[in-house]
């Protein structure tokens, strides 16, 4: 089941890079959940710049950042190990939090629940 959420919040990192910066995205999460969502995009090797390559874990996170209206940490790889790190009943992994929303509504885009547009 995780394998299967780190591939579907990949995927919505992935439809979130189809957007543009004047579409006035925001993220309404915390920053730490968006480099943890980052991170699980960056180690699925899903996300390929024009020429094929893989993008990089900097390349997503400001991606995502811009698009998103958030600003850029300054250590982002830290940020989302972080994330990671969690632990307790309050505090779990944003991939956690994921992967239990995932199962309990299938239909459902948990990553884009925590994205809102300005208008």
């Amino acid at each position: 089941m995780k394998r299967q959420a780190e591939r579907r919040l990949a995927s919505e990192v992935e439809q979130l890079m189809s957007h543009q910066e004047c579409e006035m995205l925001q993220w309404t999460g915390s920053q730490i959940d968006l480099m943890e969502a980052a991170y699980v995009a960056f180690v699925s090797c899903t996300l390929q710049n024009d020429e094929g390559n893989y993008l990089s874990f900097i390349d997503i996170v400001r991606a995502t950042c811009s698009l998103l209206h958030v600003a850029l940490p300054r250590n982002p790889y830290e940020t989302a190990a972080r994330g990671r790190r969690r632990k307790g009943l309050r505090n779990r992994p944003y991939l956690e939090r994921y992967t239990v929303k995932v199962n309990q509504r299938p239909e459902s885009s948990p990553f884009w629940e925590k994205i809102t547009s300005v208008s």
